[in-house]
């Protein structure tokens, strides 16, 4: 999850969801979700998901964005193709917000979008409205994950700009994140993409399959 990137993937394409990738979607989230957390929850947490399980999650929880997706114009909307720019990542095109609702409308959205490598589904993000209400005037960075084997090969970073200009295609001048206290991969990899821990430094406690853990909000100016 969140990996640092150093763009050696040959090409990273990037389209909205669709409903075929959901399975492979929840793999990803399986397999660099227990990566990434090894270590930082309890072993029985990470090793009690299953595939079964995800997969039924994601096509519950994806539903509305792929039905939003599907409504677009011949469900083109945000394919990229983009060629590998100087860094070696994907250059899409900004997507069309998904609704009409933008920032000023004060109205939820969500978008989600994945990445491909050579025909194989690696890796995901999910942008929309913030789900606090204090911080209702933002964007949200609710998810983001590679697969781990193809961490530090460019998908992470494509995946974060795009989702970065589709939140301020939103309307949104700033966004917001939450991410696990000590996942030092993650915060270098925000950081790097120039995310800080924001002055007003907030933490929250969260249950994880009934585990209490710490997580960090980390923000970035879009504008």
């Amino acid at each position: 999850m969140r990996p640092e990137d150093a763009s050696t993937d040959p090409k990273v394409i990037l389209r909205p969801v669709q409903e075929s990738d959901v399975p492979q979607f929840a793999r990803i989230h399986l397999d660099a979700w227990a990566e990434a957390y090894r270590g930082l929850l309890p072993d029985e947490l990470l090793d009690a998901r299953t595939l079964e399980g995800q997969t039924q999650k994601w096509h519950r929880s994806l539903a509305p964005m792929i039905a939003a997706g599907n409504d677009m114009a011949g469900g083109e909307r945000g394919m990229a193709g983009g060629e590998r720019g100087a860094a070696g990542e994907a250059t899409p095109e900004v997507p069309a917000p998904s609704s009409t609702p933008d920032n000023a409308s004060g109205e939820p959205w969500d978008e989600c979008f994945v990445a491909e490598v050579a025909g194989e589904l690696v890796g995901w993000i999910i942008v929309g409205r913030a789900r606090e209400e204090n911080y209702q005037h933002m964007g949200e960075l609710k998810g983001i994950y590679v697969a781990p084997e193809h961490f530090g090969q460019g998908a992470g970073s494509a995946l974060i700009e795009l989702g970065e200009r589709t939140i301020a295609a939103h309307g949104h001048e700033s966004a917001y994140l939450w991410v696990l206290a000590g996942n030092e991969r993650a915060i270098r990899f925000y950081q790097s993409h120039g995310w800080q821990a924001p002055s007003d430094y907030a933490s929250k406690t969260v249950s994880i399959d009934g585990h209490a853990a710490t997580e960090e909000r980390y923000v970035k100016n879009l504008f």
